[in-house]
């Protein structure tokens, strides 16, 4: 079959091991590019999508219990072995390696999950490169679970994405994410540069790198995975700290382009994801009164 690829061995780990008492207890992995490219391949920050991890440095030092000078010096070893990268602003971890050898979902189901996780990281680079990997591999995989990915990842991103972050409309997702040329309109002739018309560069408009619906999605996206966070995200007492929060969800309409995206509009959208973790905590603190009652 075309793009069929030799199945390799692989053992199965459960993430939830990380976080019992008892591997707790043992000594922790020591600080290497060994110990790191295994803990980003298995560990507590992964997601159902092979090597695409949305973490920062820190956190990730802080997990594996590792100074984080230490942690920088193995994440450079990753680095320099082109094993991994790292946008830091967007906290997305990617290792190209790994997603290109995992990239086999075992069914229709599990490529539409992929789209839908897909499409709750922040647009980058990063992203962009993780969208052209598995639209490569899903070429080879059947219709199917081509489909089953568009669906996925299209509820939240109506417009397709272009290997350079723009959108298009008339492109089928796969395509968009392929190394497929846009084409260029042609130069007008002398005669109707004379008569007024513009040249085609003049005449394209750049186009925005999310729309309006994305990018709310992706503020309330960002805004939900720092509460999770925690830390500077939320005040002693876990209230969210909304001036946080807020920033970050300034830096994610800054790097969508969304020029739009005013104060009023963001710190809405902010109260909408607090006023939902507040319900949310609350429900958490009635059931625990009701268990213990």
């Amino acid at each position: 079959m075309a793009g069929r690829r030799d199945v390799a061995v692989y053992r199965t780990w459960f993430v939830r091991t990380w976080s019992t008492p008892g591997f707790r207890s043992l000594s922790p992995l020591p600080p290497s590019g060994q110990s790191l490219e295994i803990y980003l391949v298995i560990g507590e920050k992964t997601c159902s999508i092979p090597g695409l991890l949305r973490a920062g440095r820190a956190e990730l030092a802080e997990a594996l219990r590792w100074p984080l000078d230490e942690f920088d010096r193995a994440f450079d070893e990753l680095v320099a072995g082109q094993r991994a990268r790292h946008d830091r602003d967007n906290r997305v971890v990617l290792l190209p390696g790994v997603l290109e050898e995992g990239c086999r979902p075992q069914s229709p189901n599990v490529a539409l999950n992929w789209g839908r996780v897909l499409s709750e990281f922040p647009p980058c680079e990063l992203v962009w490169e993780a969208h052209r990997i598995i639209a490569s591999a899903l070429e080879g995989a059947g219709e199917s679970f081509q489909q089953a990915f568009v669906k996925g990842y299209g509820q939240a991103f109506p417009q397709h994405i272009t290997e350079d972050g723009g959108t298009t409309e008339d492109q089928p997702l796969l395509e968009a994410l392929g190394n497929q040329e846009q084409e260029q309109k042609p130069e007008p002739t002398k005669e109707q540069r004379a008569a007024g018309a513009p040249r085609a560069r003049e005449s394209q408009q750049p186009q925005p790198r999310c729309t309006p619906d994305q990018v709310s999605k992706h503020i309330k996206a960002s805004v939900y995975e720092a509460l999770k966070l925690g830390g500077k995200y939320r005040h002693p007492n876990g209230e969210p700290h909304v001036a946080e929060l807020t920033a970050e969800a300034k830096d994610v309409a800054a790097a969508c382009g969304a020029s739009w995206a005013t104060g009023e509009r963001i710190a809405r959208l902010v109260d909408q994801v607090i006023e939902h973790d507040t319900k949310v905590r609350r429900k958490g603190i009635f059931s625990r009164v009701d268990a213990s009652g």
